[in-house]
């Protein structure tokens, strides 16, 4: 077993106590440490066992129709992990961490070390990492010490009782299974490593009255992607709606995977499409 070590080193790592015997529990509790490291300002980390065999997507790709196994969503995006009841998983929250290249290296080290699929995002000020299918918890806890070059590790003990809420965002249907709908126009661009990203629209007269979006990528924050796409709807598909758009990418989007210019690329050959088709009516 070897490791990538970071070259941050941390001092103090707080490790989450808790029993999650639910697979929503499981991605719970990862959101849960980041509330406590946001909170506290210190590293917070939980390695828990998966507990049934699934297929856990990264947050932007739509579900497949031909999936035979339960189905979960994560926070973070990238590829989807492909878990067996006793791998382990592992999350961890790093404060003043926010640039999801910094927090890949550091998720790859991880997840070379103990196996898995690795995702990350940014919450505020605080990166995130994820990593799934892990060997076993005993190794992954090893791994994650060691790529973090974790001077001290402590324990708290958190109650079952505190993930019930989040739990319940995990298990709920529409957020488990989202589809993606072709809607008048598509555009998609692709990246090596399997990144990629699809987008299409539905427009009635010249207002947009839909978006999906899909795709295997890494972004930050996790959701302002849907934010500013869902600016478009009830709007015409306009050039100040275009420029809208690139200035949010900008200013407020990290990506990995593929780039703020694929997303742009795409919107605009949307915008393309649907023009074309409105004003030749």
């Amino acid at each position: 077993m070897s490791v990538q070590k970071s070259q941050m080193g941390i001092r103090r790592l707080v490790l989450l106590d808790i029993h999650a015997p639910k697979a929503s529990e499981v991605l719970a509790a990862g959101e849960l440490a980041v509330e406590h490291a946001m909170r506290s300002k210190q590293p917070h980390a939980v390695v828990l066992t998966w507990p049934e065999e699934a297929v856990v997507y990264g947050l932007y790709e739509a579900v497949r129709d031909n999936e035979s196994t339960a189905i979960y969503r994560r926070i973070t995006g990238g590829h989807k992990a492909y878990m067996a009841p006793g791998q382990a998983y592992i999350a961890v929250a790093l404060p003043w961490r926010k640039s999801l290249e910094g927090l890949a290296s550091i998720a790859l080290g991880i997840a070379s070390c103990a196996g898995g699929t690795y995702g990350v995002t940014v919450f505020g000020e605080t990166g995130y990492i994820e990593v799934l299918g892990a060997r076993s918890v005993e190794e992954a806890r090893q791994c994650l010490l060691e790529a973090l070059n974790v001077e001290k590790s402590v324990k708290m003990h958190v109650p079952r009782t505190s993930l019930q809420e989040l739990a319940t965002l995990f298990e709920s249907q529409q957020w488990r299974e989202y589809i993606y709908h072709r809607g008048d126009a598509e555009a998609e661009r692709r990246r090596e490593g399997g990144y990629w990203i699809r987008i299409s629209i539905e427009t009635t007269d010249g207002y947009v009255t839909g978006y999906w979006l899909t795709g295997v990528f890494f972004s930050a924050p996790p959701t302002e992607v849907y934010n500013v796409l869902n600016s478009l709807r009830g709007a015409r598909f306009h050039e100040l709606m275009l420029y809208n758009i690139e200035l949010a990418i900008e200013k407020r989007i990290q990506f990995l995977g593929i780039t703020s210019e694929d997303f742009m690329s795409a919107v605009r050959e949307l915008y393309d499409a649907v023009g074309i088709r409105y004003y030749t009516r």
